[in-house]
């Protein structure tokens, strides 16, 4: 625990804050919500879309909160409690959460991409423990604070600044000095400031298209906000990225010469290159390649068949190398690389030439990705999409998402993916319209049940096809309205095909 007088200062976000209140408290831990405060607690009062944290102040308080963090002034103040007012509570929270459970791992490891974030966090994470490296690691799928790796039980890939610094904390304390962690652009941007106080000894940056911009208001800014893991780098920090990379040139303009890159090329044949990786043939569930870097070549395959996969292998071995010094014969091995990612290009077979690919894609460009791939591998399949889009996120990615699907699928399933309080036939309605604009000639069934959906689908299934659950992934539950339900989508079709199996 550690007084507000020396949290404050180390203050590193620059704000002016109003204080009020006498003393100076203790403080061991923060937290976004008032029925988690007790003693020794900072209460960060948010307004969001939805809530007001300012109408729990009192709440907090009398759970025991004896600091708030608050935005705007308040009709009434507690003389034996301190508040701090400022412009942007989730950096000055981010800022004290760093400054109370430090120390941290000297090197941390961020990747940031609108795709592939989590493929290539597992990937470095397997890699780097393949090299004998005790590492942690933070993903959408899996954590591990060196006790072993798990399923995450957060919904949020880059967590609060209350689960975040603690987790790191953890990783120290268990003795790894590196981990792996995705960056995703909220918790990038300095709106949130989850990661402001950090800095990094390696940045990924993956492929970026658009996503998210109910929340960055424009591709530009989604775009910059991703930048903030180039910028955090600390002095001779390594960034990792593509040659084409469309965004090279914001990366490079964000390195300021205090950091390094190393780049890959996929199929491109760019020499000057730190690795150059060239498939060498594919079928649905394998791909084999070939990399190459520093004198060393090293020929492979993967599980993960869709080229867009060896575009994050490629990173992560790239910084696996640079990190650990050791050849890709070390960690290249088939574990690593064809050991299954929850969610992530999961294929079912199903007998009778049929099969199901369960997979997390939610955006434009991986639903063009992945159909184009499958339709290149084998054109006479029949592609069957199922899927929806989240309810009050980015509206504007729906109607892209209906042109993709429209173009390379003959039926297409609409259901549920956390709509929320949204109206879920707007949401259809919404991607519908793409799919008119494409052209689609197909079959649309429309089944708000998410489950009944997967049912249906895979009951209707017939050999030459190949039906694509999209969307969910490796997600344990589906938001509607006020209330979250658990679901398992790859327990849910195993288990279907399983009993199929037995008929």
């Amino acid at each position: 625990m550690k007084r507000v007088s020396v949290l404050l200062s180390k203050d590193k976000t620059d704000q002016v804050c109003e204080r009020r209140g006498e003393g100076d408290p203790l403080i061991g831990s923060i937290t976004y919500h008032s029925a988690s405060a007790e003693k020794h607690t900072a209460f960060i009062a948010l307004k969001g879309t939805r809530s007001d944290g300012h109408l729990y102040i009192e709440q907090a308080i009398e759970n025991g909160a004896n600091l708030i963090i608050h935005s705007r002034h308040l009709s009434s103040y507690h003389r034996d409690v301190t508040y701090l007012q400022c412009s942007h509570p989730q950096l000055l929270a981010a800022q004290i959460a760093y400054d109370l459970h430090g120390p941290y791992p000297q090197q941390l490891i961020g990747i940031t991409g609108t795709d592939g974030k989590s493929s290539t966090a597992v990937f470095l994470y397997r890699f780097l423990t393949a090299s004998g490296k005790k590492c942690g690691l933070l993903s959408t799928i899996s954590i591990d604070d060196g006790s072993g790796c798990r399923a995450t039980p957060y919904r949020q890939s880059t967590p609060e600044p209350e689960v975040l610094y603690p987790f790191l904390s953890r990783c120290y304390q268990n003795g790894l000095d590196t981990v792996v962690l995705e960056a995703t652009s909220h918790a990038l941007s300095h709106q949130t400031g989850r990661l402001y106080p950090l800095t990094f000894s390696h940045a990924i940056v993956q492929t970026i298209s658009s996503e998210h911009l109910d929340f960055h208001q424009s591709l530009e800014q989604y775009v910059d906000d991703k930048m903030n893991l180039v910028r955090q780098l600390r002095e001779r920090g390594h960034v990792i990225f593509s040659t084409e990379n469309r965004y090279c040139s914001q990366i490079r303009t964000a390195m300021k010469g205090c950091s390094a890159a190393l780049t890959y090329s996929v199929d491109a044949g760019h020499s000057g290159s730190t690795a150059q990786m060239v498939s060498t043939g594919a079928s649905l569930n394998q791909r084999s390649f070939t990399l190459t870097s520093a004198h060393q070549s090293l020929s492979a395959s993967t599980a993960f068949a869709p080229p867009f996969f060896l575009e994050n292998i490629a990173a992560a071995a790239v910084t696996a190398q640079d990190i650990t010094g050791k050849p890709h014969a070390t960690f290249l091995t088939p574990p690593s690389l064809c050991e299954a990612i929850e969610g992530r290009y999961q294929v079912v077979p199903c007998g009778d030439n049929r099969f199901i690919i369960i997979d997390f894609a939610h955006t434009p460009d991986a639903f063009e990705k992945l159909f184009s791939f499958i339709h290149s591998l084998e054109p006479s399949v029949r592609l069957i999409a199922l899927f929806s889009s989240a309810g009050r996120r980015d509206r504007g990615k729906r109607l892209p998402l209906g042109l993709a699907a429209g173009r390379f699928c003959s039926r297409i399933y609409l259901t549920e993916e956390d709509s929320r309080d949204e109206d879920v036939h707007q949401i259809w309605a919404d991607i519908e319209e793409g799919i008119s604009r494409s052209g689609f000639d197909g079959i649309i069934e429309r089944i708000e049940e998410r489950e009944t959906a997967v049912r249906t689908a895979i009951g209707a299934l017939r050999g030459g096809e190949v039906l694509l659950v999209l969307g969910k992934g490796h997600e344990k539950s589906i938001e509607r309205s006020e209330l979250t339900y658990a679901y398992n989508e790859t327990e849910l079709v195993y288990s279907i095909v399983n009993e199929e199996s037995k008929i």
